[in-house]
């Protein structure tokens, strides 16, 4: 999965709609979800876990690297365009990091990334 950067430490794939896994990706994690801890009443603590108010990124992360060796990485076309959006690409061809600031989409996103029309691959997912 494409790395979710405004997460710093330990960043997280994204794991919303454009989550692509393989069968025996599925099948796999499918087990350690019918296995993993529940009931957990706290804040995110780095687990592979069921809890309150997990997000689907952190927890799927976690339990994809913990138990699979999956790990996120970049999704990135040539000259740094990202083939995953978290938007909808029209919206995305407005994102400005130099006008716009460091706000969340940003944050820790390295600066060579691109932006507006050169922000995303010619055929995003």
């Amino acid at each position: 999965g494409h790395v979710l950067y405004h997460r710093a430490r330990n960043p997280p794939m994204v794991a919303g709609a454009a989550a692509c896994w393989s069968h025996r990706t599925l099948d796999e994690v499918a087990e350690v979800y019918r296995n993993m801890p529940r009931g957990y009443n706290g804040h995110e603590r780095g687990k592979c876990e069921d809890r309150a108010e997990a997000s689907e990124e952190m927890t799927t992360s976690k339990c994809l690297e913990q138990y699979l060796n999956v790990s996120a990485e970049p999704m990135l076309e040539d000259g740094k365009r990202e083939y995953v959006t978290v938007d909808p690409y029209g919206n995305m061809l407005t994102w400005n990091r130099t006008e716009q600031g460091e706000w969340w989409y940003w944050l820790n996103k390295p600066a060579d990334r691109g932006q507006m029309e050169h922000c995303c691959a010619s055929r995003p997912m």
